[in-house]
């Protein structure tokens, strides 16, 4: 069943970036920006002046939710575009395949995200299509929510283009406190061991 979200999805391409958002000790993204992996939430040093200045791009739409595929994929519609699928930047949960962790996972994103308004910051789109983003709900960073949560794991095969060490502390605490994949809902596998054995069967 569609779920109806009042909400803005900002769809950001980069095409170049200032030298000068890296040169805050704290780990910032492209943006400017960072979070803190204490409460989740981001925050920026510096705001693009404009999309004539910067080379940026930026839509807004009202966003449809069509679903939650996983706990870190989600299937989208803005306005009258086609459907968009968004693969979770930089994290990856368990695949719904793997039990009781997979559903758990996929239903903790359900809970972040459903019936609330969001807005995402893309990065690239994979070899799959899919736009690979950040998605945020307010200034709370969903995908380091995740991480946080114990419901999906920090993606350190992909991590460059997110805040590298603030999702590592978040897993780091996480893992300590034994929660989620670390604690009740543990897996046998990681993901991405679990889906190359997968397909070499």
């Amino acid at each position: 069943m569609k779920i109806q979200i009042t909400a803005i999805i900002s769809i950001v391409i980069f095409i170049t970036f200032s030298p000068s958002a890296y040169s805050h000790g704290g780990g910032l993204d492209s943006s400017g920006c960072h979070n803190n992996y204490r409460t989740g939430h981001r925050h920026c040093h510096r705001i693009e002046a404009s999309s004539s200045q910067t080379g940026t791009e930026i839509i807004s739409a009202p966003v449809t939710l069509l679903s939650v595929g996983d706990g870190d994929t989600v299937r989208i519609t803005s306005g009258n575009a086609s459907k968009i699928t968004i693969r979770l930047a930089c994290i990856d949960a368990p695949e719904t395949s793997q039990g009781i962790s997979g559903k758990w996972s996929t239903q903790t994103l359900k809970r972040l995200i459903q019936g609330k308004p969001i807005s995402i910051k893309p990065q690239i789109k994979d070899r799959y299509g899919r736009t690979v983003a950040e998605i945020y709900q307010g200034s709370l960073n969903i995908n380091l929510e995740m991480v946080k949560l114990g419901a999906a794991f920090a993606y350190r095969k992909y991590l460059r283009q997110c805040d590298s060490e603030t999702y590592l502390a978040a897993e780091a605490i996480a893992k300590k406190r034994k929660l989620g994949i670390w604690g009740s809902h543990k897996v046998v596998e990681k993901p991405w061991d679990y889906r190359r054995k997968r397909r070499s069967k």
